[in-house]
């Protein structure tokens, strides 16, 4: 599934570091596959940050958006229109037409156009739901996480090595 991230020589801060930054690389990568980066807010807002503090450490992925798991998992039809679904699409249709996104729809620059295809959109969402892609399930997945608790393991053993040694050097 994954290549091994840690080395002979690598510390908790490093295998947090490489599985973030794999992390990070498999998702836009799946977003960019599946041609899911319309407005860009998704895409450019992921990050992450491993925080090491004496012998805890914390890392958080921060998926930048709201909406991320609907892109991830898709989501159900509702019971009654309404919401912010509307104004979500139509923000996406202006920013896409800006860009030149739809060049099948003529006169996509007029306002009113993309009102109308922002509402066939979101009617269609809220009448059948939408379908996600799995951009994140298929990169967080157990197996992944069992690899990172493992290379943890393996640089926690790395580390403690390096400061006993450390420490034993200076005792002399």
């Amino acid at each position: 599934m994954s290549e091994g991230i840690i080395t002979k020589h690598s510390s908790i801060s490093q295998v947090l570091e490489d599985f973030g930054n794999e992390i990070l690389g498999k998702l836009k990568g799946n977003l960019e596959r599946d041609r899911a980066i319309a407005s860009g807010a998704l895409y450019q807002n992921m990050n992450f940050s491993a925080t090491i503090m004496g012998t805890t450490f914390q890392f958080v992925l921060d998926m930048g958006v709201d909406y991320w798991q609907a892109v991830d998992k898709g989501r159900g039809a509702t019971k009654k229109a309404g919401g912010n679904l509307y104004g979500a699409i139509l923000k996406w249709v202006n920013i896409k037409a800006t860009f030149g996104g739809f060049p099948n729809v003529q006169n996509i620059s007029d306002k009113q156009v993309q009102r109308g295809l922002a509402y066939v959109i979101a009617r269609k969402i809220h009448k059948k739901g939408s379908k996600g892609n799995l951009f994140y399930s298929s990169v967080v997945t157990e197996q992944r996480l069992d690899k990172l608790k493992k290379d943890l393991a393996s640089a926690a053993s790395g580390d403690m090595k390096t400061v006993l040694t450390d420490t034993f050097k200076r005792i002399k």
